[in-house]
Parts: structure tokens; sequence; C-alpha cells
């Protein structure tokens, strides 16, 4: 059998070991998470215009918009019942009819940057394609938002922002 002063070492020496491992599988799990959260919030390009979208949860709504803090059109799709929706098509269409940008957005939340004028943004989800028009302003930036429910029903409000 052992001596109590061999136990209380044993002890002093196992503990910290122990502790140092637990500390160091968090922080590799953390870094994991975040990296992984980081990742899928990266700016990405359609006709030469940068948008990022995402958004899911309130930490990764707020990490959205401080990576995109300078454009000017902010998108969001929602259920009528106010529960965010993800995965929406996005088609931006200049004043006269072209296409300026088309993508999916991945989460309820779809950033841009455009130059000032008028758009008219087409958001499709559920097999319901919504539209509404918006002025983009050459300072500060508008707001659309859009509404599906599940019986087909949809809304759109657009607000302008300085």
């Amino acid at each position: 059998y052992k001596k109590k002063s061999e136990v209380c070492t044993m002890k002093k020496i196992i503990f910290p070991v122990i502790a140092s491992f637990v500390v160091l599988v968090g922080l590799t799990a953390s870094n994991f998470v975040s990296g992984v959260a980081a990742e899928e919030l990266t700016v990405k390009t359609s006709n030469g215009f940068s948008y990022l979208s995402g958004g899911f949860g309130e930490d990764e709504r707020e990490r959205l918009r401080s990576i995109a803090g300078g454009d000017n059109l902010e998108l969001s799709f929602a259920l009528q019942n106010k529960n965010y929706l993800g995965g929406a098509n996005v088609l931006i269409k200049d004043a006269r009819g072209n296409n300026v940008l088309e993508a999916i957005s991945e989460g309820p939340l779809f950033l841009v940057d455009l130059p000032a004028g008028s758009y008219t943004v087409e958001a499709t989800a559920m097999g319901k394609t919504l539209k509404q028009a918006v002025h983009v302003p050459s300072k500060g930036h508008a707001q659309v938002y859009f509404a599906w429910n599940e019986g087909g029903e949809a809304t759109t409000q657009a607000m302008a922002q300085k």
C-alpha cells in the first residue's frame, strides 16, 4: 500500500494534468466551432457585387452585420409567424430589368453592396416568388423584409434607413 504523502504527491501531479487536458480539449472544440462559423460567413460575389448571407442565431447575425459593415441593402426572410427562413433564392434586377445579382441565401439575412439606384428584388422560397421594388440610397442602407406563410400567402415590406 502507498503512504499518505505519496498519494498527496500523486494528486498534486494528476489533477493539474487532467485540468490542463480538459482546458485544451475545450479550447480546441471552441476554435473548431468558431472556425466553422467563420467559414460559413464568407463574402461571395455575383456579377462583381459582394454579398454575405447567413444569420441563424443572434450571435451569427451580429457577426454577419459586423463583417458586412459597408453593405447598403439588407434582405430578411421569414415566415409570417416571425420565424426566420433560410435558403431563399435571390434575384436582383436593375431599373431596366437586367439581372444584377443571382444567389441563394444561406440564412435569413442577405447583405449586398450595390450602386445607388432603383432595383427589383425577387425572393423565392417555399415555391412562392415575392417581388419588391427598392431604392438603394447613396448614403445609408435600405432594408426589405420578405415573409411567407404555409398557406401560400406572402408579404413584403421595404424600408430605407440612413
